[in-house]
């Protein structure tokens, strides 16, 4: 009777955990069918504006596809004397500059080897990419007439992994504002008088001075040594400006392509995080193609046409994109980008430092590894008709 009880239990609580485990696997399930919806472009919210810019954000809760995909983009503007306060984020980034010619500065202080910082200043024109780890901090300053844009993406994932650590009963709300280098004004006034050795009445008076805007504007201009040298190489550090850089691709009256990962700047590796920037001519195509990562793409230059389909063969996006426009395109979406008569520039970020592309058609295309007669059955043709498929192209390569 004992033996046959431990059966029983034993049968009920086998039982319990496997529907346990069916309910986990149905949520999940569930959860995944939720994600990536809706990939239509979204307008950015202003998150602060003031004499000296503005900063524009896409993401944070309840973004839809950027809470899926778990990145964040923002784009800041600067006006002439426009500075960008020091700050940080608790996330790893890329800023790129989209708009400007010569016409910015950006600081990137970083602690060395023997704790002590050390501070790089550089010049920085459209095309320059600053990659920027976690807790490192950055100033932006515009010292010329026209305006200095940039556009920047983090890298929330960290933050998903962390919250799936605390979920169901400890759920917080996690916050979206990264503090915009007003950090100091946390501490109490005693703590700052002992660690800057000041007396409290110069410590209050320099909290009292500090701008809560992250972003102002100065009565006069800031002057820098002449840094052309250091400015000659197509990478330093932190910085990859891709305007010095040969194109991975070319296309006669196609297009370019240039790609940039950790073994062209090693502290991507750190990040995980890395970039395509694809010039288009009129009319010309990138073949249809699938990273395994996500894809933010930002548009530059001119106007253009983007496809994407979900793993599952649905058309998951179709739409018309001009300057300015910010998209997201999941990994492993097939998608492809056409141009218009203007031509079409833009930036892919990817969440990934070795980027891995496979297409669908040209000489890289994955229809060429399979035999001609398993071709045909896949595409329900006869094998003349899928060597025609499997051919298109095959003497050009991704554009």
């Amino acid at each position: 009777i004992l033996l046959l009880l431990l059966v029983i239990n034993a049968a009920a609580f086998a039982r319990r955990e496997d529907e346990q485990q069916r309910h986990e696997h149905r949520r999940q399930r569930e959860r995944h069918q939720r994600m990536f919806e809706d990939l239509k472009p979204q307008e950015p919210r202003v998150e602060l504006e003031s004499d000296g810019g503005k900063l524009e954000v896409w993401g944070g809760r309840g973004s839809g596809v950027f809470e899926d995909a778990n990145v964040a983009a923002c784009r800041t503007t600067l006006k002439r004397r426009g500075l960008w306060l020091p700050s940080y984020i608790d996330a790893p980034s890329m800023q790129l500059v989209t708009r400007g010619k010569r016409c910015g500065r950006v600081g990137v202080i970083s602690s060395r080897g023997d704790r002590r910082s050390q501070e790089t200043t550089f010049k920085v024109e459209k095309g320059d990419v600053v990659a920027v780890p976690q807790g490192v901090v950055v100033w932006w300053y515009n010292d010329q007439d026209r305006d200095l844009e940039i556009v920047g993406l983090a890298d929330r994932r960290e933050d998903q992994r962390r919250e799936d650590q605390r979920r169901e009963d400890q759920r917080g709300e996690r916050s979206e504002q990264s503090g915009y280098g007003a950090v100091i004004h946390g501490f109490s006034t005693e703590v700052l008088s002992r660690a800057w050795q000041m007396d409290k009445s110069t410590v209050k008076e320099l909290l009292q001075s500090q701008s809560e805007m992250g972003i102002i504007r100065l009565d006069k201009d800031i002057t820098f040594p002449d840094q052309e040298e250091r400015d000659n190489t197509f990478y330093q550090n932190f910085i990859y400006r891709f305007g010095k850089t040969n194109p991975d691709i070319r296309v006669r009256d196609g297009g370019e392509l240039r790609e940039l990962n950790s073994y062209k700047l090693p502290v991507l590796k750190q990040l995980g995080l890395g970039m395509e920037c694809v010039q288009l001519e009129q009319d010309a195509m990138v073949s249809p193609n699938w990273f395994r990562a996500h894809q933010i793409l930002y548009v530059m230059e001119g106007r253009g046409k983007i496809e994407a389909v979900s793993n599952d063969g649905e058309r998951a996006l179709d739409t018309d994109l001009e300057k300015g426009s910010l998209v997201v395109i999941p990994a492993f979406f097939p998608s492809t980008k056409i141009a218009g008569s203007e031509g079409f520039h833009y930036v892919s970020f990817l969440t990934t430092d070795k980027p891995m592309i496979s297409y669908m058609s040209g000489r890289n295309s994955v229809y060429q590894g399979i035999p001609l007669r398993v071709l045909s059955r896949i595409l329900n043709v006869d094998e003349e008709r899928a060597k025609q498929v499997q051919r298109a192209h095959e003497r050009e390569s991704v554009i």
